[in-house]
């Protein structure tokens, strides 16, 4: 009988003390959040955000502890994690931020009107992994280089410039900036210095001849808008002027275009028009990149409609879609933007 009781005592003593310890740890956590790093500086990462939601405070913690690993880094690129308002599930283009996206974070809190979160990694995981993912962007790099040295026919090295510049543009930016990370913390040792990604961009400069693309403008709206899809493209491509070689270039971007002068607005004058283009890049059969650009303006009616509130639809002059299409062609002329 005493040793019944004795266990029903400590039982409801142990549910009364395991209650209190639930009750209060939410709110001790939330005050301490700010702290938790000291006792386990060594072995991990942390971060500490505040937000008026909980998502915002979790970017923001994601941004503290990626500054927090960076803090050794001098290196002069400039990182957009220094931006508090950055998300980092879309925004990132660099092996720190891809990781840590996969940190812990604690569930958020509320305190004094503000959601309070904490990301935190292991160091050693967090090393390991930054460690793999340069290692990999360094052997693609050299695969590239080795690819397009070594070309089967002008088709295959086209392709593999066009991949290496691609892959050069999304990672070339942050690398120094990795790698110098890598360094400071005495991983990525094999590793000296960015000097493939550098020579696979002088290689690929070196074959400048292979990045032309020709372009086709079979249609009459293509032909008359020319100049302005070789303007809009030649930010990201080289396109060259000469149509006559399109037809056997291995590099080639065929568009397509239409324009749309939509019906008279409420003021019985004015059109939305509208021009839609579509580029699909070619090397060889490959199709390689589909673009769209368009443009859309309100165009006016050179007539002259008399505003008398009892003229019926049928007596208003008919518009020139012609020359509505011009006015829109005018207009357009230099305001092709993708899509």
């Amino acid at each position: 009988m005493h040793i019944k009781k004795a266990l029903v005592s400590f039982l409801c003593f142990s549910a009364f003390s395991l209650n209190s310890f639930s009750k209060t740890t939410s709110v001790e956590t939330c005050k301490t959040l700010s702290v938790l790093q000291s006792g386990e500086k060594e072995s991990q990462f942390y971060g500490y955000g505040q937000g008026p939601d909980a998502d915002i405070a979790k970017q923001r913690a994601l941004v503290d502890l990626a500054s927090s690993i960076r803090q050794k880094v001098s290196s002069k690129t400039t990182l957009r994690e220094a931006n508090t308002e950055v998300n980092f599930n879309s925004a990132i283009e660099s092996s720190v931020s891809e990781i840590l996206v996969n940190s812990y974070k604690s569930i958020p809190c509320k305190s004094d009107n503000e959601y309070v979160v904490t990301a935190y990694m292991k160091k050693s995981d967090f090393l390991r992994s930054l460690q793999s993912r340069i290692n990999n962007i360094v052997k693609k790099a050299k695969k590239y280089k080795t690819n397009i040295k070594n070309n089967k026919n002008a088709v295959s090295q086209a392709l593999n410039i066009e991949g290496a510049r691609e892959f050069l543009d999304v990672q070339q930016n942050n690398f120094e900036s990795d790698l110098e990370t890598c360094h400071n913390y005495d991983y990525c040792s094999k590793i000296k210095d960015g000097k493939d990604l550098d020579d696979l961009k002088e290689l690929i400069a070196d074959t400048s001849e292979h990045q032309e693309y020709f372009l086709e403008t079979k249609g009459s709206l293509e032909k008359k808008i020319r100049s302005s899809i070789i303007n809009s493209l030649s930010s990201m491509y080289q396109i060259s002027d000469n149509e006559s070689k399109a037809n056997n270039s291995k590099k080639k971007i065929r568009s397509l275009c239409s324009v749309a002068i939509m019906g008279r607005l409420l003021n019985g004058l004015d059109h939305v028009g509208e021009i839609s283009c579509t580029f699909t890049g070619y090397i060889g059969a490959h199709k390689v990149f589909v673009k769209k650009y368009g443009c859309k303006k309100i165009i006016s009616e050179d007539n002259s409609i008399d505003e008398d509130e009892n003229l019926d639809a049928s007596q208003k002059p008919k518009e020139d879609k012609e020359q509505l299409k011009t006015k829109l062609l005018e207009q357009c002329a230099d305001n092709l933007e993708e899509q």
